[in-house]
């Protein structure tokens, strides 16, 4: 797991092209507000529209619309689908999203967590801090390989640096068993 805090390095580089990429379809922001409003089926409508035209950012809130079934019918086939477009597209969030159907299995996918760790750490080499808060909790506890406490808190330091509430918690209670307060 040596070299994940390394690949944390490109968070900068993903960030410059992020900051560089073109703006979200009008669809994508109308479609988080109505979601956000429990408009589930105009955000579906919505959602749906921007990811036919190559959004993958909708394309992983529409997959997670329907593993809900919020504004569809639950359809976890469906919502693989998307995820796997999207990640296709380097999408960080929709490589998250695989990470955690193989790390817990479910209906459809059955639980890998070989599978889960490297979906996690592609992840994290686009950027995503919920997949280095995912990938730190498994490295913490030694699931699916030795446990390395060390990666386990540079992963949550730079999660936390993302703005991931669960890392920020993650991490404090760590420096506070360890007794590290000042930190």
């Amino acid at each position: 797991m040596k070299g994940i805090v390394a690949a944390g390095r490109m968070v900068v580089i993903a960030a410059l092209l992020v900051a560089a990429a073109p703006a979200p379809y009008p669809n994508l922001v109308a479609g988080i507000d109505a979601y956000n409003a429990g408009w589930f089926a105009v955000a579906f409508r919505l959602l749906d529209a921007a990811a036919k035209r190559g959004d993958a950012q909708a394309m992983v809130d529409l997959g997670y619309l329907y593993v809900r079934g919020q504004g569809v019918a639950p359809d976890r086939a469906e919502a693989m689908r998307l995820y796997r477009r999207a990640a296709e597209r380097g999408d960080g969030e929709a490589m998250n999203a695989i990470g955690y159907n193989y790390q817990f299995g479910n209906s459809l996918v059955v639980r890998n967590i070989g599978k889960a760790i490297t979906w996690y750490c592609r992840a994290v080499e686009a950027g995503n801090p919920r997949a280095m808060n995912n990938l730190a909790i498994m490295l913490y506890d030694g699931t699916g390989s030795a446990r390395d406490r060390a990666e386990a808190e540079a992963l949550w330091r730079q999660s936390a640096a993302g703005g991931h509430t669960n890392a920020m918690v993650n991490l404090g209670q760590l420096l506070l068993a360890r007794g590290d307060e000042a930190r």
